[in-house]
């Protein structure tokens, strides 16, 4: 029988999966785009994080349910940090991601083997890792297109929610603890989990339709451009002929007789020239 937490876990998987398709399918259509690979990357990593997190049990090890998916995790946060310095124009930082997740592999490691006993400081070390990787995309997105930042419910929006949720659940932690009120510790980890399943689905679903927006501006922006040359009439600057579609450079009049009836007149000033007479009153 399934465990709360595990049932959890699973809900979470099975939201993540679809989510993951989908940002594969897109990536896919998108020609494989750099940025939407990285989120992409990301989306399949927390899949695998939340998976062994559903599969752990009491007798599990605690090195493949605690350190090795909350590792998972905080290179799920370093991929989207790639991304969000790949949206911004900023040089991408792969040194960071793998040393901050090595960093925090060898502290939960040492939570695990060497100093045992210290769960709350083991899940405090993982709210700072993760709210640092979501303050750093947020700063990151501010540098990109506003599609990413501009309305509350943009990415970069729930990366510092995010980050500030993190943050007032590490001082909630610390003060419960020093005031022994840790019977209300079960209401914090239901908060937890909601919290998981919320950002994750509210930033993928953000950071898909940002770059939608981000794809249909340029479309439309390109169509603007064509239809602006395609107004265009190119004509020599010497003899003033007219090229036309097939590109043969005809006489003006031979251009607009292909396009309709064509009539002559005769200006003012020519007239004028000619000594032509013109009806009505002289100007």
């Amino acid at each position: 029988m399934l465990t709360s937490d595990a049932t959890f876990y699973l809900t979470s998987v099975i939201v993540l999966l679809v989510l993951s398709l989908q940002l594969t399918h897109f990536w896919w259509k998108s020609d494989r785009d750099g940025t939407i690979t990285w989120w992409m990357a990301s989306s399949w990593v927390f899949v695998a994080a939340d998976s062994l997190f559903a599969a752990g049990t009491p007798q599990s090890t605690p090195f493949w349910t605690r350190v090795v998916p909350a590792t998972l995790i905080t290179g799920a946060h370093g991929l989207l940090l790639l991304g969000a310095q790949r949206a911004g124009g900023m040089k991408l930082r792969f040194s960071v991601v793998v040393v901050a997740a090595a960093v925090h592999f060898a502290i939960l490691a040492d939570f695990l083997y060497w100093s045992p006993g210290h769960n709350n400081l083991r899940a405090a070390s993982n709210r700072v890792f993760w709210a640092g990787f979501c303050l750093a995309c947020f700063f990151c997105l501010r540098k990109a297109s506003r599609h990413y930042w501009a309305t509350l419910n943009s990415p970069a929006v729930i990366f510092l929610a995010q980050a500030v949720f993190l943050t007032l659940r590490l001082v909630t932690a610390f003060y419960l603890e020093s005031r022994g009120l840790q019977q209300r510790q079960p209401v914090l980890i239901f908060l937890d989990q909601v919290d998981v399943v919320l950002f994750n689905g509210a930033l993928f679903i953000s950071l898909l339709l940002a770059f939608l927006n981000i794809r249909q501006e340029a479309i439309t922006s390109a169509q603007v451009e064509m239809q602006t040359l395609s107004g265009l009439l190119p004509v020599c600057a010497w003899c003033k002929k007219v090229r036309d579609d097939d590109g043969y450079w005809r006489e003006i009049a031979d251009y607009f007789n292909r396009r309709g009836k064509l009539t002559h007149g005769i200006c003012v000033s020519c007239a004028r020239q000619l000594g032509v007479k013109l009806p009505g009153p002289s100007p």
